[in-house]
């Protein structure tokens, strides 16, 4: 498989692990895999590292000390914020549609039924052209994984 070595994965990569660490990788298996990796952490990489430059060596130490712990907490808040923001705007949405459709029941049917008979009456859109496609990296993946071998990584 062919990779750019301009990508965005290779820039997320080298930020995590390095500068260069993308270029060694030959195999895509633990290429593909630290790109996984480096989604997951940049965010509490890029607070530690700004954390690093303003902090004192004494909280440094302990930061690096217990920072995976601390990074865990973080994370865990932030999903379940995100869990409960989500839970809430759902159940908000349920509750609104439920009440418009039994306060104006005829008028939302109605107007879905109109829409979608103008729709069928419109003339298709021409088909495009067939165009190949470069494939990505992660159906690169699953393929090989179909297969049961990790592709080689070439660099543009």
């Amino acid at each position: 498989m062919k990779l750019n070595s301009k990508s965005w994965h290779v820039g997320l990569n080298d930020f995590i692990y390095g500068r260069g660490h993308s270029l060694d990788n030959h195999n895509l298996c633990p290429y593909f895999w630290g790109t996984i990796l480096a989604i997951a952490i940049c965010i509490p990489t890029v607070i530690y590292r700004m954390l690093e430059n303003v902090l004192s060596d004494g909280i440094k130490t302990t930061l690096r000390k217990y920072g995976v712990g601390l990074a865990q907490l973080v994370i865990g808040i932030v999903i379940s914020i995100i869990t409960g923001a989500v839970s809430v705007l759902v159940y908000v949405g349920i509750t609104v549609v439920a009440i418009n459709i039994i306060m104006y029941n005829t008028n939302i049917v109605d107007n879905i039924f109109s829409r979608l008979d103008n729709r069928k009456k419109k003339d298709p859109k021409p088909s495009k052209p067939y165009r190949e496609s470069k494939p990505s990296m992660t159906i690169t993946m699953i393929k090989g994984w179909k297969n049961k071998h990790c592709p080689m990584v070439e660099w543009e």
